[in-house]
């Protein structure tokens, strides 16, 4: 069966249903990410208006003075002060970021050529855990949910999705995994079109939760079943993040993601025996084909899964 299945993939369905709307795709050209800028110093962006916050991290609009583009940036530091913080962690935390940097600088060479589709990183802090970034100021997919609770347009969810595929692409090419894609970790550029999507926090929520013993900002609704059970579904890896675009792509078809509840209730459906309902159980429009490219990828067994995130998008 999953060969008849396989050669559906996220861009194809949503070039076929796109021909069908007049809604086109945004401008490229104006959505590139800014370049990086070390010799931006932490003075510059201590001050800004705070746009977000959640788990262990803050993030603030600073304005930089007497600069050229970008003038604004968005700066993501831990809530916690860096003198609490273990050493380690923030070891941890400049490596990830610089980790991040290196998968957006990497995305912007000739052999990812109109591909932009993680966030640019302006700077990063060298004595104190910080992060200047590319300021997305379209918000994320999970407030773009909110003022879509039945899910988005079909051609847009499903280019949505493939533009995610597109940035971990360049990640899995270099050895590199998420784990943790979901709404709130895709941000948005606005453009006259549709939102441009770019992936975000490239390990830095994991590396926070280290500190406090949380689950960070793992949202278990997302999760793949080698992240509850490793024993029996095996260790998270590239195939992780092809089930959790699935279980995202399902919620902009859908307004959901395909298991709801509780941590338990959740876990119960992602790892249990019983199929999981196709998109199209909840969203009559959608064509079988959606069921069949979705599906695919939220298999529970890895290997049964799509076996490369550009075979998915």
């Amino acid at each position: 069966m999953n060969q008849i299945l396989r050669p559906f993939r996220l861009n194809r369905v949503e070039c076929w249903h796109r021909s069908m709307t007049s809604r086109q795709v945004p401008d490229f050209d104006t959505v590139t990410s800014p370049p990086r800028r070390p010799e931006i110093s932490y003075d510059a962006v201590k001050d800004g208006e705070v746009v977000g916050s959640g788990g262990q991290a803050t993030v603030k609009r600073v304005s930089l003075p007497g600069t050229d583009q970008p003038d604004t940036v968005a700066v993501k530091q831990p809530q916690a002060p860096s003198e609490t913080l273990d050493t380690a962690v923030i070891e941890s935390f400049f490596n990830e970021a610089e980790m991040w940097a290196k998968l957006a600088k990497r995305e912007r060479t000739d052999q990812y050529r109109n591909t932009d589709h993680i966030v640019g990183i302006v700077a990063i802090g060298e004595n104190l855990p910080w992060l200047a970034m590319e300021y997305m100021d379209g918000g994320d997919l999970e407030e773009l949910l909110v003022k879509h609770p039945d899910g988005l347009p079909v051609g847009q969810a499903l280019w949505t999705g493939a533009c995610v595929c597109k940035g971990l692409e360049v990640a899995h090419n270099l050895g590199k995994v998420h784990l943790d894609v979901k709404p709130r970790n895709v941000l948005l550029r606005e453009t006259d079109g549709w939102s441009w999507p770019k992936l975000a926090d490239w390990g830095l929520s994991r590396t926070l939760a280290e500190e406090t013993g949380t689950m960070g900002g793992l949202s278990v609704q997302y999760a793949a079943p080698e992240q509850f059970d490793s024993t029996k579904f095996g260790d998270p890896d590239q195939l992780t993040d092809i089930y959790q675009v699935g279980a995202l792509v399902y919620a902009l078809l859908t307004g959901e993601p395909p298991a709801t509840g509780g941590q338990l209730e959740v876990m119960k459906t992602v790892i249990g025996e019983e199929p999981i309902a196709p998109p199209g159980d909840r969203r009559a429009e959608l064509p079988p084909e959606v069921d069949a490219v979705v599906g695919l990828a939220l298999e529970r067994e890895k290997t049964e899964r799509y076996g490369s995130i550009g075979n998915f998008g």
